[in-house]
């Protein structure tokens, strides 16, 4: 017992009166590392002792293997009673369950051995077994890792046995069914829905299926005026689906008990139509769009016309605005939404040398875009761009021009 330690007295105590809880105050005292064997009679003490657990005795090893989990039991008997001492339970890797029964029950041994290494050194091991894990270990045409596992154990002298009456083999068996496989395996629900509509009025299904073949459906049946595609919204078409949904349209509640049914008076969602605003997305590109494309113009004159001499530069192909130019290809005009990601592209993208705002601007004129505010956005992103600053060629301008001053002639 290590001494040296501040709580080790009293650990060591609370271990003791744990240990000899059944005989503290009866015919033992203890404290600490001191103990006392005390009876009546000399006749009596003999049986006084026996009492006291035997740390020369073997200790009893039971094996067991799951389809996912290996476990482990070590016991020892005392009048005919095998009391519990040690059990330890592992999750089978995935390519540990390809393993056959005997490597399984093997590596279950060594992982004993490792976890319980000082039981294995202080006792004799007995595995009570009535596979030939003896045999087999001792054999040398063995998987590397068996022959492994061969030396690792050979040093505790285990010996083995076959186990006879069960007994402790079921607490074996009990702890390797109840281990958990994996915490973090993903629990899978598919979801179907399907709805119709007719005459009678509209319906619609659900089914939803998860592990270990639960299933859980429900019918619906609309009190108000539904389309089809409503009915259907965002659904997978299935058989089983389909007759339920036209079964709630056709049907009252209450004649098919194995089915939730329940009708909706009101909708779930108002019935509104949003149209979304194409002139927020377009931005500087919505006058010239709506003049290409439905000849409109603002009402003030000169608005108007310096909106068609602004568009006679642009054409509208494939649904996309185009910038034409004399002598150079047609360029792709862009939102400011769409303007940022360009930009970080050509400057710091694969092929981005971190150019300067001009040289920038003409790359983007290159690759086939244009905006109105290309320039400023360009020599905006370099004024903002960290490699730029603080690696970019220092300008070292005085702040006024120079003077020249006259030097005196001596002796003049």
């Amino acid at each position: 017992m290590p001494f040296g330690l501040k709580n080790a007295g009293a650990t060591y105590q609370r271990l003791m009166d744990k240990v000899f809880q059944q005989q503290i105050g009866r015919n033992m005292e203890v404290y600490v590392d001191d103990m006392v064997v005390k009876t009546l009679s000399a006749e009596a003490h003999v049986a006084d002792l026996a009492e006291k657990p035997d740390h020369h005795s073997d200790l009893l090893l039971y094996l067991a293997v799951a389809e996912s989990a290996i476990s482990t039991v070590i016991v020892q008997e005392h009048h005919k009673v095998q009391i519990p001492i040690y059990f330890i339970s592992r999750v089978l890797q995935d390519m540990e369950k390809r393993y056959q029964m005997i490597e399984k029950l093997a590596l279950a041994l060594v992982t004993a051995a490792r976890h319980l290494q000082p039981y294995f050194q202080t006792h004799q091991v007995l595995v009570k077994t009535n596979y030939l894990i003896k045999q087999i270990l001792r054999k040398s045409e063995l998987a590397r890792r068996m022959i492994a596992w061969s030396v690792e154990l050979s040093e505790f002298g285990i010996k083995y046995e076959s186990h006879g009456p069960l007994k402790a083999q079921y607490l074996a068996d009990f702890v390797a069914e109840l281990t958990p496989t994996s915490a973090e395996k993903q629990q899978v629900w598919t979801l179907h829905v399907d709805g119709s509509s007719n005459s009678k009025g509209g319906g619609a299904s659900i089914i939803l299926e998860g592990p270990n073949k639960v299933t859980i459906e429900q019918s619906l049946k609309f009190g108000f005026k539904v389309t089809n595609n409503q009915a259907e919204y965002e659904a997978f078409l299935n058989a089983r689906a389909d007759l339920l949904s036209k079964l709630a349209n056709t049907k009252c509640p209450g004649k098919y008990w194995t089915i939730i049914q329940e009708t909706l008076n009101l909708p779930s969602l108002d019935d509104k139509v949003v149209k979304a605003s194409d002139s927020v997305e377009r931005g500087w590109m919505t006058g010239i769009w709506n003049y290409l494309k439905e000849g409109t113009l603002f009402e003030d004159k000169d608005e108007a016309r310096k909106m068609r001499v602004r568009s006679a530069k642009f054409i509208i192909i494939g649904n996309k605005l185009f910038k034409c130019g004399i002598s150079t290809h047609l360029l792709k005009c862009l939102a400011e939404f769409q303007t940022t990601y360009v930009i970080e592209e050509i400057h710091r993208g694969i092929c981005g040398m971190h150019y300067g705002a001009l040289s920038m601007a003409t790359k983007v004129l290159q690759a086939g875009y244009y905006w109105l505010t290309l320039k400023s956005d360009c020599q905006a992103y370099v004024q903002r761009c960290k490699e730029c600053q603080q690696f970019g060629n220092v300008h070292r301008q005085p702040p006024e021009h120079l003077h020249q001053m006259m030097s005196p002639w001596p002796f003049a």
